[in-house]
């Protein structure tokens, strides 16, 4: 199994992930600070995994043409 295909499978892992949180927000009392603890780790997961995905997939790399 190759790198890309791995990042890929961590993107939708996290992304899916981030929909069931989001899910689980619409059902849950909003003012419970748990609940946005939640929230900001499931944005930093489903943004951390997504940046890394690109990342090892090359669509864009940080070394000067």
């Amino acid at each position: 199994m190759d790198n890309d295909f791995m990042a890929f499978l961590m993107v939708m892992f996290f992304v899916s992930a981030g929909n069931v949180a989001f899910l689980l927000y619409l059902g849950v009392d909003r003012t419970n600070p748990k609940f946005k603890q939640l929230l900001m780790f499931t944005f930093v997961a489903v943004s951390s995994a997504a940046f890394y995905g690109c990342l090892s997939a090359g669509w864009f790399s940080f070394e000067s043409p």
